[in-house]
């Protein structure tokens, strides 16, 4: 499914990436404030049989997506095509917008969610009641409880302890 987000994705975040690099190459401090004007698109992505619930073809046209964010630098199809081809070759995971990653992410744990307290899920022999709350607001804060830190961040993070006892 994750896969499947990230193929309809690709190319909005294809396009972001050039107007990042846009913005860096002529030392622009102007962002697009793109929250406001596509948050919808990437709100309850996830439907209720767990697919895609949501058109994203807007965010797959040229065009479409310079009405949208009318203040986007103008990117040529030969640079666009080309960021499409390099972040076709890469992990969605680790390349693609982080907001659009966890809108994804909290849209599917409350599908899940959603499933798990239903009497006749199509997905679950059992039913279960889930008391987690999560929103975009709150996601970090509410998912980092559960999360484990891996012993290389734990011995990177030393380094840095180190550091600032030498140096006081």
């Amino acid at each position: 499914m994750i896969l499947d987000f990230h193929n309809e994705t690709l190319f909005f975040n294809a396009w972001l990436a050039c107007q990042n690099e846009k913005r860096e190459t002529f030392n622009g401090r102007r962002r697009l404030n793109i929250d406001d004007k596509v948050r919808r698109y990437f709100n309850n992505i996830v439907s209720e049989d767990l697919q895609i619930a949501i058109d994203l073809s807007d965010l797959k046209d040229l065009d479409r997506i310079g009405e949208i964010l009318p203040d986007s630098r103008k990117i040529s199809e030969i640079e666009l095509n080309s960021k499409v081809e390099e972040f076709g070759r890469k992990d969605g995971c680790k390349f693609f917008r982080g907001k659009f990653e966890l809108r994804f992410f909290i849209s599917f744990l409350k599908r899940i969610k959603e499933e798990l307290g239903k009497r006749n899920s199509s997905f679950f022999s059992k039913r279960y009641k889930i008391s987690l709350q999560i929103g975009f607001s709150d996601a970090i804060s509410v998912l980092s409880q559960y999360a484990e830190t891996p012993e290389c961040l734990i011995d990177y993070l030393e380094q840095f302890k180190q550091s600032s006892i030498i140096s006081h």
